[in-house]
């Protein structure tokens, strides 16, 4: 019967396209899925009036909780407990930021071949031989010896989970039905992940091996010579004629040889970069009288934002700033009496040990000539649509084996890696103590919990106290340890301890009326305890000294034009000599014509700036220039620093790392000048025929704020941008990177905040609230924080929520 035979066939394609469109190919998530209507990528679309259920219950509430939401999307909860003030806080958090969250976590935890397969296998195996699974275990183990701190981990954990299960394929965030995965249960192990890896992002840069190829490559003066301590004209955060303590000491070694090895690579590591500007001002050079905390944080950009704001009330504390997406309380904000803000300090707190095993096995390993045990922790990890990789990873009391044979650089050397990251940190109790703070002493107090990474926390209370702490663990040094690779067969290559927290820098209401950091050297060289760091800043610290110490009467307003300010101080230390060193009857029509735009230059990089298109583009060309002994090595190395390279060129003018080594004449430094001055020539007129003639710096400096995933279309393009990566307002636009908040707190009988970042507070790209504050963020643009104690005092409010408990 061929009418049988034709609905026999209709039905067979018809099972093959259904089974088709809920299959993967490859990285495709199954188009059954995605595409269908009623569950699929479009119930990801937000109406543009925010409208989520007005009324929640649940099981592990206690009592009735108020959440409103002003205009800017930012929760105000007012909780009756500590328990519910932190339960609904996960809720929430994960409501917007879910998938966020947990890829964050996963990336620390090495488990993104889960979700990708295979290609993310080595950033894996990277993360998980760096130890931060296992810091985030050991500081979960201190968290639980502290009742409250635990209690909010925990309480936390129950809302975010309780977020999660009311979920299906219907309402997942959009990344889970692109990636094709599900959410999982939030633990406390997780908010440990997600401050390790943000501990990795702020700590985890260091240049010990790439200095140990340097010091053979260029010898001991050399070395010095390019890469110093510390150089004139540095401004360190705390100068102190008499610290007040009587310093530990520590003996160096008699022998201090440094393994002879030559790296050719070496891991990925974060963002050099990475950093931020914090300073607070006395009432006494304020216009109200009462002091104005500032700070800005200098991170990847990435949508969703790194921070979410977000307003905590209850009994015990009223606070409200950023918050990371993963861990109860504010990070950065204020209460009704104090505010606080971070800056990294940039401190060496990462060593790499030369590790000499007995056999092929590693089981054992030489310390003071005697053969100790190893320890050895075998890491599964999934990967999608294939087999597991399982990689066992060697451990010494120095910590991870984590360069070795079939993994990073070295077939036959072994470098186990000594930091801070992996002993136990306890970060959330000071901001458990921070949020409800009141006074200097309170601050002081929260401040010895903190561990890593090392920060620069600046303070100012309402009684009009201001300080700034350089805070961390850090540890007791002899003179030079860990700026190369140590000898692990060694103990006295051992790190001596730890400096005590109360010998930590510091200082409270200084006479010139202000503090600040910027990332620079943390205390001048009088203070008795050896630390160094190869990127240190320079130029902000400079720049935002000299306009506190210009200024009086000073605004809340005034503190916005700081933090975008486009002063490239750089420029102005070394674009005057560049200037003066050209011959300009040797030079044709197209050259002058840059120099004249560059002589009427007032070295600020806002966006109609054409001179510093023109600058950044010399200023590339004459630094390759002079570091081209750098160029073409076998072997890994960090090139000096700006900031050195300047004071060279000033100061050193016959080095002989001016002459250029591919040339038989004799380069001096002002050769060097005219030669990258025409090189640049060619690279303009590119410029103008891509930009136009009326080129610009806001046309040329576009920066992209990219997705988590890398998902191009979930990205945002933001150009006509002031600012540069030696400028207050800092942006790097070739590396995804600036001021990832800005918040301003003027401290008084009333609170008054403002703030800016570049995002929006939905993780969800189909969400009016996904981005809506990056182009007022990138216009300089500030939003009035509104705070009170109770719902009445919040204004502009678009909805209101009500959790309750479940009867």
């Amino acid at each position: 019967n061929m009418k049988i035979v034709r609905f026999l066939f209709t039905l067979s394609l018809t099972l093959v396209f259904c089974i088709t469109l809920n299959l993967r190919f490859g990285q495709i998530p199954p188009p059954g899925k995605i595409l269908d209507p009623f569950g699929g990528f479009w119930q990801n679309a937000e109406s543009p009036t925010f409208n989520p259920p007005s009324v929640l219950q649940f099981a592990d509430l206690e009592n009735q909780v108020t959440v409103v939401y002003d205009s800017l999307l930012v929760p105000h909860i007012f909780a009756q407990t500590d328990h519910d003030l932190y339960f609904v806080q996960g809720y929430i958090i994960a409501y917007f930021r879910l998938w966020q969250m947990e890829f964050q976590t996963h990336f620390a935890a090495g488990r993104l071949s889960e979700i990708v397969g295979k290609k993310t296998l080595e950033i894996d195996r990277l993360n998980r031989r760096l130890g931060l699974v296992v810091g985030a275990e050991n500081s979960l183990k201190a968290y639980q010896e502290y009742a409250e701190v635990w209690k909010s981990v925990t309480a936390f954990s129950q809302g975010v989970n309780a977020y999660i299960n009311s979920l299906n394929y219907h309402n997942y965030p959009l990344e889970y039905k692109l990636l094709d995965y599900s959410p999982e249960e939030w633990t406390p192990l997780k908010t440990g992940l997600l401050l390790s890896y943000m501990s990795n992002t702020l700590s985890g840069w260091d240049n010990d091996l790439q200095n140990t190829n340097a010091l053979q490559i260029f010898g001991r003066k050399d070395f010095d010579l390019l890469f110093p301590e510390y150089l004139p004209g540095v401004d360190p955060i705390v100068t102190n004629e008499d610290w007040g303590f009587e310093p530990l000491t520590v003996s160096s070694p008699p022998s201090m040889s440094t393994p002879i090895d030559s790296i050719r690579n070496v891991l990925l590591q974060p963002n050099p970069e990475n950093g931020s500007n914090n300073w607070v001002v006395a009432g006494k050079k304020t216009s109200t009288g009462n002091p104005l905390v500032n700070n800005d944080t200098h991170l990847s950009l990435n949508l969703p934002s790194l921070w979410m704001l977000i307003h905590l009330n209850s009994p015990s504390i009223n606070s409200l700033g950023y918050t990371l997406t993963g861990n109860p309380g504010i990070v950065i904000g204020f209460n009704d009496s104090i505010s606080w803000g971070f800056t990294n300090t940039s401190w060496d707190v990462k060593d790499w040990y030369k590790i000499q095993f007995k056999d092929e096995d590693k089981n054992e390993y030489l310390f003071d000539k005697k053969w100790l045990k190893t320890q050895k922790r075998i890491e599964e990890i999934k990967i999608r649509d294939g087999d597991p990789f399982y990689d066992t990873i060697v451990y010494t009391h120095h910590g991870p084996v984590v360069y070795e044979e079939g993994f990073g650089d070295n077939a036959k050397n072994n470098y186990a890696l000594r930091w801070t990251l992996h002993d136990p940190s306890r970060l959330l109790c000071t901001f458990h103590l921070l949020n409800r703070g009141s006074t200097y002493e309170d601050y002081v107090e929260a401040l010895v919990y903190w561990d890593t990474p090392a920060q620069n926390i600046v303070f100012g209370s309402s009684n009009g106290d201001i300080a700034i702490t350089v805070a961390g663990n850090f540890p007791l040094k002899w003179k030079e340890q860990g700026k190369f690779l140590l000898d692990g067969t060694k103990s006295d290559q051992d790190w001596a301890g730890f400096i005590p927290k109360e010998h930590n820098p510091f200082l409270l209401n200084p006479e010139q009326g202000f503090l600040s950091s910027a990332n620079q050297h943390p205390a001048d060289p009088s203070y008795p305890y050896y630390n160094f760091n190869g990127q240190y800043g320079y130029y902000r610290g400079l720049r935002i000294k000299h306009v506190l110490d210009s200024l009086e009467q000073i605004s809340p307003q005034d503190m916005m034009r700081l933090q975008m300010d486009n002063y490239s101080t750089k420029a102005s230390l070394i674009l005057p000599t560049m200037l003066d060193s050209m011959d300009r009857t040797e030079l044709s029509d197209k050259p002058l014509e840059l120099l004249e735009v560059l002589d009427n230059w007032d070295f600020y990089c806002g966006k109609d700036s054409k001179a510093a298109v023109i600058f950044k583009l010399w200023w590339n060309e004459l630094y390759k220039m002079v570091w081209d002994e750098f160029q073409g090595r076998e072997v890994a190395l960090t090139y000096p620093h700006s900031f050195n390279t300047i004071h060279l060129l000033k100061n050193h003018v016959e080095s002989e790392f001016f002459d250029i080594k591919n040339t038989r004449e004799y380069e001096s430094t002002n050769d060097l000048y005219k030669l990258s001055l025409l090189k640049i020539v060619p690279l303009i007129e590119k410029v103008k025929k891509e930009l136009g003639p009326d080129y610009n710096w806001g046309k040329y400096n576009v920066l992209t704020i990219r997705h988590l995933s890398k998902i191009e279309a979930f990205g945002s393009e933001v150009k006509n941008l002031g600012g540069i990566n030696d400028a207050v307002n800092s942006i790097r636009t070739e590396r995804f990177w600036g001021p990832s908040q800005r918040l301003i707190v003027e401290l008084g009988p009333q609170i008054n905040a403002w703030g800016a970042y570049p995002g929006g507070q939905s993780g969800n790209p189909g969400s009016p609230y996904y981005d809506n504050l990056i182009e007022p963020w990138a216009r300089g643009e500030y939003f009035q924080l509104q705070f009170g104690n109770n719902p009445d005092g919040i204004k502009n409010i678009i909805y209101s929520q009500q959790f309750s408990p479940l009867n």
